[in-house]
């Protein structure tokens, strides 16, 4: 498969508000991003087992935040090569450049791509896409002919609880779904893996607090669109009624993690 320009689009209200969300969020992140590190650990292991012992040159990480896959694998980059951290905000682009790393500011969607990458990895960055397939077009344009595509995301069991009491929460591909947009776009899937856990808290403003630190609040907002005191309590109410067995019982979040692996078609 020969490189090809992949249009660019122009960002969307969507992408503006994680934009704004992230942002804000920036300062408190690291600190309360744990399912975000894991995954990353995760993620930087299967990235290795992808390269085969090969030693990348030109790496591009889309949506690397406060570099929880970004200082695994920067150190990792042959040496004389490139390692391009790309985010939707500035707030990182200082700590990208102190480990040595090129960044690029912008929606991967409306940026320009440096071309020629031998790699580009992702972690708990594609769910917030709702396009996989020109997403995924437009990395394999960036790609070289064999390069490797590493990324981690979320499946569709992904916060459930929260969903199914407000109604609102993001769409998350299914592993099917994702694995049919890749060979769509010139891909070959390597590994898929998928994995459950739970997060515990205490209390609903607890859960609250760590969606607004990770900045992902967005997606767990009443229908009326602000939490009050008496939504809040009756959120929390319902949440232990339909998904705890007794009344002092720490709340249950799903956490859906998915990794993925593929190659460019030569």
């Amino acid at each position: 498969m020969k490189n090809e320009t992949i249009p660019e689009t122009k960002p969307t209200e969507a992408t503006q508000r994680v934009r704004r969300a992230f942002s804000r969020a920036a300062d408190r992140y690291e600190g309360s991003g744990q399912m975000q590190e894991y995954a990353a650990a995760r993620l930087a292991e299967l990235f290795r087992r992808s390269l085969g012992g090969k030693k990348p040159r030109r790496v591009l990480e889309i949506g690397a935040g406060s570099g929880f896959l970004t200082r695994r694998l920067c150190p990792e980059v042959f040496p004389g090569g490139v390692y391009t951290a790309n985010d939707l905000t500035e707030s990182f682009a200082h700590r990208y450049r102190s480990w040595g790393c090129a960044p690029l500011v912008g929606d991967v969607l409306q940026v320009a791509l440096p071309q020629g990458q031998d790699a580009v990895v992702s972690s708990s960055c594609f769910q917030w896409i709702a396009d996989l397939s020109g997403l995924f077009r437009r990395l394999a344009a960036c790609l070289t002919e064999g390069g490797v595509l590493c990324f981690s995301t979320f499946g569709p069991e992904h916060f459930l609880q929260v969903k199914s009491l407000t109604g609102v929460g993001l769409e998350y591909p299914s592993p099917e779904r994702i694995a049919g947009e890749l060979l769509g776009a010139g891909f070959e899937v390597g590994e898929s893996l998928r994995e459950k856990d739970l997060l515990r808290f205490d209390t609903a403003w607890e859960m609250l607090r760590y969606f607004s630190a990770t900045g992902v609040n967005g997606i767990a907002r009443p229908a009326g669109g602000l939490w009050t005191p008496g939504r809040l309590q009756d959120f929390e109410r319902r949440y232990r009624q339909r998904y705890t067995a007794s009344p002092g019982e720490p709340l249950p979040l799903t956490v859906d993690y998915l990794w993925f692996s593929a190659r460019k078609k030569c």
